[in-house]
């Protein structure tokens, strides 16, 4: 009994651990639009450390097989500047706290709130039809050509364009963590 009380402990804790660190990326993300490289690698410490903690060195080897995997899926949209190189690897740092099982779970609920949060913030700015018009022309582009490049090229510079990454990785892991997956 004592030892399932520890254990989730320290479930509890690195829950914690995760959130405040998910909350302060929101925080810089919402601010500045950039995720710090030290607030990534305390994410990575905190995620390997309690993988190691549950699991051993196979919790290890996890952890680090789920972040690469994820990091090198989403590396694609980085590429063709859909996403930024924090927001990628933030979802590849919060995905290896996950099981194999759930990282799709995660990812998906990370996504949808994306989505949900793009779509409002288009409609806010009257440029659904614009952004979903633009998308299907870029489609037809990289098909037709059989090229990436770039995508809202032009607008990457401004300062309100695109989607902080860090709000919809935080509502995933709260989803999780409130049982939801």
């Amino acid at each position: 009994m004592e030892g399932k009380e520890s254990e989730n402990a320290t479930n509890t804790v690195i829950k914690g651990v995760l959130c405040f660190l998910l909350s302060i990326a929101c925080g810089y993300d919402y601010r500045s639009r950039r995720i710090p490289n030290g607030l990534i690698l305390s994410c990575l410490i905190a995620g390997a450390t309690f993988r190691w903690w549950e699991q051993g060195i196979y919790g290890i080897m996890e952890y680090f097989c789920n972040v690469l995997l994820t990091t090198v899926a989403f590396y694609l949209f980085f590429y063709i500047g859909a996403m930024g190189a924090g927001d990628v690897k933030l979802l590849g740092v919060c995905a290896g706290y996950f099981s194999g099982e759930k990282v799709l779970c995660f990812l998906f609920f990370a996504l949808l709130f994306a989505a949900v949060f793009a779509l409002c913030k288009m409609y806010l700015a009257r440029n659904l039809w614009d952004r979903l018009c633009y998308l299907g022309e870029y489609v037809w582009d990289v098909v037709r050509c059989g090229r990436w490049k770039a995508y809202f090229a032009e607008e990457r510079a401004h300062p309100g364009s695109g989607i902080c990454m860090a709000g919809p990785v935080f509502c995933s892991v709260l989803l999780y963590i409130g049982g939801v997956y």
